[in-house]
């Protein structure tokens, strides 16, 4: 495989990274127009798309929210359409279709959604080129990127993001004033622009280049301005901040606001309930995952991360049943791994090492994505021996910290670092949770003395609060004035050659941390 096509095979899975392909907030992608919002004003001036046909686009973009897909089929019933708006239409059908595989992580239908983008693509290539279409042109292919990356099948992924971006660039070529490319070019180029600086320089050899300040710009004012592209750009923005990345704005926020517009949609919903997840309210994720709705019957990560909210509270029988819920009635592999190690934690906390080792076994030996090698790691380590009370003491702790209980966390976590009887394994990772609490509330130069502390206790180097430890130190320097110390932390990181927990996360995080 050529450099080129390595470059281009990263490109695209870190976008996978930002926007969560494993269908966790691709899925809320798709949001439309909602009803605050309409269309059918002078936006649509200089656009060759009749009102009417606007009309029933955003009612469809609607439907797709609520991922209800005959209703969405319905909307779409035009005839007598021009070559633009048959091609806008196109799109947003085949939008809804490219949902339903992504949430449903099936690979039956790959082949048939393949099928009908190249052919929906071949259609609008045989038109004259105006800006129009080659917008047009680079959303098909993006679909297809996305439709690739789910399978799999990354090579043939990066060529179609490597045509969607001359596409969406010729658009822009052509009328400078046209806002809708701005989402697919501001998504690209921040991928770019987390690569490593020697795959950015070859891309570069073949004109292709981007930033993360690019791209968050381009999302920006597509947000700000775009007609069909707004509210998907602020869910991009919103995945950027999410993942720890900076970004102009709050995703809690931007969910916060899609949920009050599209009260019930299982898109936005799963998405809302995973930020409140990791801002760690898992009360409200619950909350809002009752209240949302799945008419298709196949969203089935709103059943997984209800496990995960109600492992984060502590209530272990409920969130097992979750996790054993979503391994029967979901065909793909997306999230299985982590879900099987929480159910199987949640086995042991509770007494049942049989029903846990089970757990850890359907883990070990499994392919997954780079980031799933911590969960085989723990799982390995779990299978050859049972917990003891200090871990298990650990995992409570966790749930304490994870649910924003910091006083009891940090008596649970200080109560590990002070016991003479525990492991050193344990008290490393106790004293990276007494960091944490301090960190979250505030108190920067303890959290740097607990960060530090985590790092000179003896214990297993490629564990999760080793990386994590030095890339929040690099932070937490670089806001404190201490430049050097932050550039000696990140020499450190990157001296580290074995593949640590979560390597790719910290490592890129880290980059924007000191080119920001």
């Amino acid at each position: 495989m050529s450099s080129f096509a390595v470059s281009m095979n990263r490109c695209v899975w870190f976008l996978l990274l930002l926007c969560a392909v494993d269908a966790r907030t691709a899925g809320a992608q798709a949001v439309g127009e909602g009803p605050a919002t309409s269309v059918m004003d002078a936006s649509l001036a200089g656009m060759p798309i009749a009102a009417s046909v606007g009309s029933r686009v955003e009612e469809a973009r609607r439907h797709i929210l609520a991922m209800n897909l005959e209703a969405v089929d319905r909307a779409l019933d035009m005839r007598s359409l021009s070559v633009d708006e048959a091609a806008l239409v196109g799109w947003t059908r085949e939008l809804a279709r490219l949902l339903e595989l992504l949430v449903a992580d099936s690979s039956s239908d790959y082949d048939a959604f393949l099928e009908r983008n190249e052919r929906l693509y071949e259609q609008v290539d045989e038109a004259p080129g105006t800006a129009w279409r080659h917008w047009l042109l680079g959303e098909i292919s993006l679909q297809r990127t996305w439709a690739r990356s789910k399978r799999g099948d990354a090579f043939k992924a990066a060529w179609s993001a490597r045509r969607a971006l001359g596409h969406l660039e010729r658009a822009r070529a052509l009328d400078p004033g046209l806002i809708e490319p701005l989402k697919g070019l501001g998504l690209l180029h921040m991928g770019i622009g987390a690569l490593p600086d020697r795959f950015r320089r070859v891309l570069g050899w073949f004109g292709i280049e981007g930033s993360l300040d690019q791209g968050l710009a381009e999302l920006a004012s597509a947000r700000d301005a775009s007609v069909w592209n707004r509210q998907e750009a602020a869910v991009l923005l919103a995945t950027v901040d999410k993942f720890g990345f900076p970004s102009p704005v709050d995703a809690a926020e931007v969910y916060a606001e899609l949920w009050a517009a599209y009260p019930g949609s299982p898109l936005i919903g799963l998405s809302y309930a995973d930020v409140l997840i990791r801002e760690r309210q898992p009360v409200e994720a619950l909350a809002v995952l009752d209240a949302t709705s799945d008419p298709s019957g196949t969203v089935h990560y709103l059943i997984w991360y209800r496990g995960e909210a109600l492992y984060r509270l502590g209530h272990c029988p409920q969130a097992e049943a979750a996790f054993a819920e979503y391994e029967r009635i979901h065909e793909g592999a997306s999230l299985k791994l982590a879900g099987r190690l929480l159910a199987g934690q949640c086995a042991e906390l509770g007494g049942r090492r049989q029903e846990a080792e089970s757990w850890y076994a359907r883990i070990v030996g499994e392919r997954g994505f780079a980031e799933e090698l911590a969960a085989q790691r723990r799982a390995a380590r779990l299978l050859e021996s049972p917990m003891t009370e200090g871990e298990k003491d650990l995992l409570r702790a966790w749930g304490s910290f994870d649910s924003g209980r910091d006083s009891t966390a940090m008596a649970q976590f200080s109560a590990l670092v002070e016991s003479r009887h525990e492991t050193s394994h344990v008290r490393a990772e106790a004293t990276y949770g007494v960091a944490r609490v301090f960190h979250e509330t505030g108190e920067t130069s303890e959290a740097i003395t607990w960060y530090e502390r985590t790092l000179a206790e003896a214990a297993d180097p490629l564990a999760k609060w080793h990386g994590f430890a030095r890339m929040h130190l690099v932070e937490l320097y670089l806001d404190s004035g201490h430049e050097q110390r932050a550039l000696s932390t990140l020499s450190d990181l990157h001296a580290m050659e074995e593949a640590y927990d979560y390597r790719s996360s910290v490592e890129n995080r880290v980059r924007f941390l000191i080119t920001d």
